[in-house]
């Protein structure tokens, strides 16, 4: 490999660090919420549907992973202050 490209893993290093991921029962917010994951991050996962939430949540903790669910959508104030709570306790 070049030695004047950047290392990827050392430049997306998300270790100690946590995400919160909206949409993420639905195909692109999984795979979002998978690689920040794989990153290092302890990732918060929200959506409508609790099925393919926690499923996604079982995939990264498998891996070795951080999965939190948060059964809520981002469609009002309320539900989005809830979500940061969450992720902040």
């Amino acid at each position: 490999m070049n030695a004047e490209l950047p290392n990827i893993t050392e430049l997306f290093d998300l270790t100690g660090k946590s995400a919160l991921v909206t949409g993420a029962s639905g195909a692109l917010g999984s795979v979002a919420a998978k690689a920040l994951a794989a990153a290092g991050a302890a990732v918060s996962l929200a959506g409508g549907n609790l099925e393919k939430l926690e499923e996604t949540a079982g995939v990264i903790r498998n891996a070795g992973g951080r999965a939190h669910v948060i059964h809520r959508r981002p469609d009002s104030e309320e539900n989005v202050d809830g979500m940061v709570q969450a992720v902040l306790d």
